[in-house]
């Protein structure tokens, strides 16, 4: 029997008797420290495990967030779309009541096929695009002042107006003056306004023709 009376006898040993060194190790670190590496790659295994199906969770989430504001912004383009379409049929209806504003009597709104004969009339300096644009006019109405003299106006027509309407409707009012010799008035309908249109407003560039927002 070999004595062990040395660290190094021990030591030697211990590299030749495997089943010793794994008998030290439990009496000296105990059971559930030896168990440790084997639970810990469990730990990591089940947080894997665990992250991915939280990943799972949220991708879901987020294509189903995606698909609400895809229904969202169809709803918002639907809507904007039946407000507009109310907006232009309550104008064609009350068409009557904009030419009193410009002390002026209704003769005609004009048709797609009449903005676009205008528009190939007008200065021929005048770019295709501002001639398209023209011809896309929301509402051109021929009226009569009371002289009996021939007036237009150009309408813009928006359920909440702004600044592009007025741009639009001032910039038809010039070409057809331009164009026909004849008086163009601006007019912007709708049922509210952006106050960035108030100053030009104020100074009386153009006519505001309110509508209400109930059918």
């Amino acid at each position: 029997m070999t004595l062990i009376d040395t660290k190094e006898r021990f030591l030697e040993a211990l590299r030749e008797h495997p089943e010793w060194r794994k008998a030290v190790r439990r009496e000296i670190l105990g059971e559930e420290l030896i168990q440790l590496p084997a639970a810990f790659e469990t730990f990591v295994t089940n947080q894997e495990e665990f992250n991915r199906k939280v990943l799972s969770r949220f991708d879901r989430l987020e294509s189903r967030q995606d698909r609400t504001e895809s229904w969202q912004d169809r709803m918002e383009r639907d809507i904007a779309t039946l407000k507009n379409f109310y907006t232009e049929t309550k104008t064609t209806v009350h068409a009557y009541l904009i030419c009193e504003d410009a002390n002026c009597r209704l003769e005609r709104i004009l048709a797609p096929k009449d903005l676009a004969e205008m528009a190939r009339n007008l200065d021929p300096a005048l770019s295709r695009g501002n001639r398209r644009s023209f011809a896309q006019a929301d509402m051109i109405i021929e009226a009569k002042d009371s002289a009996d003299q021939s007036v237009f106006l150009t309408v813009e027509i928006s359920y909440t107006a702004d600044r592009r309407d007025f741009h639009r409707a001032t910039r038809n009012a010039r070409y057809l003056t331009d164009s026909t010799g004849s008086k163009a008035i601006p007019v912007v309908v709708g049922v509210r306004y952006d106050q960035e249109l108030q100053p030009m407003l104020d100074n009386n560039e153009f006519i505001w023709f309110e509508i209400d927002d109930t059918l």
